[in-house]
């Protein structure tokens, strides 16, 4: 599992080969082992289960010069299953811890390395009177497909240690999901012997990679073997990804081609063929995506995303949509990073983006790409999709971000200021036809893994669950906040186990909420506002 060590040091190590064009790239030999434990996974659709899929951002390492510049700044980030899929998918986990712990050594090295680099450029940089460069390496995943049969990741990774320009790289990591094996492209293509004409047909035909190839694309294709490939699978189709100076010059960029199932069904293991009715996968910063968002059509379709418009205060003020050609943009965001997925409920195609701007609140902007023009289908203030939080054994906090996959039952979480400030989460599902998350979940649960409690300062009334009677209760008594409807009431358990309803209400002169009439700062010791 070291691809990621070629794909962060791309130009470099593929150098000799942009050279010659005669030795294969061996930087992009994908070290694992060919799966052949699959009779467990599923043929129907309806058999076919999502996995919970979690992002951590695992290392943030930085320095300054002594005059406070930036040196050097080093990101990736880890994969984690959910607490129940660990348990179905043991071997899937295992595969996950192996490849987090060399990411981690990988990481610590690399900040090391930048760090000599960076020092040694100091001198020259206060010599001509400028600000030193910033030597960086990040990391970064996108999920494309997370199920019972494979669990297919895009690895973005970058670095700039000196030179006219950074550069970066793009791989797959495919995993069978039962046995935690890494895949090669000829488990999921029964034969590779026409893909080299299939690639070189597909790219050839766009226009931005006529020019700079290293040679006739064709015959360097067929000098890859199957481990040599870079790949993602998805519902549709297999992706592979070409990283600067790997097939053409760094001019051309990253080239990618999208092998769809429904072309050449001959060519494929019919076991990673089946499609779920509704799905989602990651999108990355102007990253082109194929997709068929018609199969009645004719033809495939393009989407890319991306933020616009740098501002003076240092955020994009905007996000940019691109169907096909066609341009929509999502004005005043202003932000600093953004998630975009790329949705498909049942045959219908919406876009989510999460814009990450000036404080820790998110917003979910949705956008509908069905009909002739791209149109805005709604918002979820204060809203992100869910999370996984743990204590390490050490007592160090770790949260990990859901990579939203699956429409069809997704955790999000609203941020309430009632009693304090939380997060509390629902359970939805997607409206194949508005695109927007609906709930059928009573309430919002809060978080039980770090627990929000209030201590009274004086005695008040509560409602006893599940009866609903009326209980004085005690000063000094400890209430541990369980739930919300996120308007009108909070659920909390009492000291000695049960559960009481405190209802509230906001006080129309000062906005401050009461309960029964009376300010919650007369009742409670400490209530925690962020702000």
């Amino acid at each position: 599992m070291k691809k990621f060590i070629s794909l962060v040091l791309a130009a470099a190590m593929i150098f000799s080969f942009a050279a010659c064009n005669a030795d294969k790239p061996e930087n992009l030999v994908n070290e694992s082992t060919t799966s052949a434990e699959n009779n467990n996974s599923a043929e129907k659709k309806n058999d076919m289960e999502f996995l919970s899929v979690y992002t951590e951002k695992a290392y943030e390492y930085e320095t300054y010069t002594e005059d406070y510049y930036y040196l050097t700044e080093v990101n990736y980030q880890k994969l984690h299953l959910s607490e129940e899929n660990k348990k179905e998918y043991p071997r899937l986990a295992k595969a996950l811890d192996s490849l987090n712990a060399e990411k981690t050594e990988f990481y610590k090295d690399k900040a090391k390395e930048l760090d000599e680099y960076a020092s040694e450029q100091l001198d020259y940089y206060y010599e001509d009177g400028e600000q030193p460069a910033v030597y960086t390496a990040n990391n970064e995943y996108f999920l494309q497909r997370a199920d019972s049969v494979v669990l297919s990741i895009r690895s973005d990774a970058d670095e700039f240690s000196g030179g006219a320009h950074p550069n970066y790289g793009y791989g797959g990591y495919n995993f069978d999901t039962v046995t935690g094996k890494e895949l090669v492209i000829t488990d999921v293509m029964t034969d590779i012997s026409s893909l080299p004409s299939i690639l070189s047909e597909k790219i050839n035909s766009k226009d931005e990679f006529a020019d700079g190839f290293f040679g006739n694309l064709e015959e360097v294709l067929s000098e890859y073997t199957a481990e040599q490939f870079n790949w993602t699978i998805g519902y549709q189709g297999v992706t592979f990804y070409f990283s600067p100076y790997e097939i053409a010059s760094f001019a051309a960029g990253l080239i990618t081609a999208t092998v769809y199932f429904d072309e050449y069904p001959e060519l494929f293991n019919k076991k990673y063929t089946v499609a779920p009715e509704s799905c989602a996968i990651t999108l990355s910063e102007w990253n082109d995506v194929e997709f068929d968002m018609n199969p009645s059509d004719g033809k495939k379709d393009t989407i890319s995303v991306g933020l616009s418009y740098y501002t003076e205060e240092g955020s994009y003020k905007d996000i940019s949509i691109n169907l096909n050609g066609n341009e929509f943009t999502v004005e005043d965001v202003y932000a600093f990073s953004a998630e975009y997925y790329l949705v498909n409920s049942k045959g219908r195609y919406f876009v989510y983006l999460v814009p990450h701007g000036f404080n820790d609140y998110t917003n979910i902007l949705i956008y509908d790409l069905n009909g002739n023009e791209i149109k805005e289908a709604g918002e979820l203030d204060r809203t992100a999709f869910g999370s996984l939080v743990w204590e390490d054994e050490n007592e160090d906090t770790h949260q990990a971000k859901l990579l939203f996959n699956n429409p069809t039952q997704f955790v999000l979480e609203t941020t309430f200021d009632i009693l304090g400030t939380y997060a509390a989460d629902k359970t939805y599902t997607v409206n194949s036809e508005t695109g927007m998350p609906e709930s059928t979940d009573e309430f919002y649960t809060i978080d039980k893994s770090f627990p929000f409690v209030l201590t009274s300062k004086q005695a008040f009334n509560v409602k006893i669950l599940p009866d609903m009677k009326t209980e004085l209760i005690k000063a000094g008594s400890e209430f541990t906040l369980l739930r919300t409807d996120g308007k009108t009431y909070v659920d909390a358990k009492l000291d000695d186990g049960r559960e009481c309803r405190i209802y509230v209400e906001r006080n129309r002169t000062d906005y401050q909420l009461c309960i029964n009439g009376i300010p919650e700062y007369e009742l409670f010791e400490e209530i925690y506002y962020a702000g």
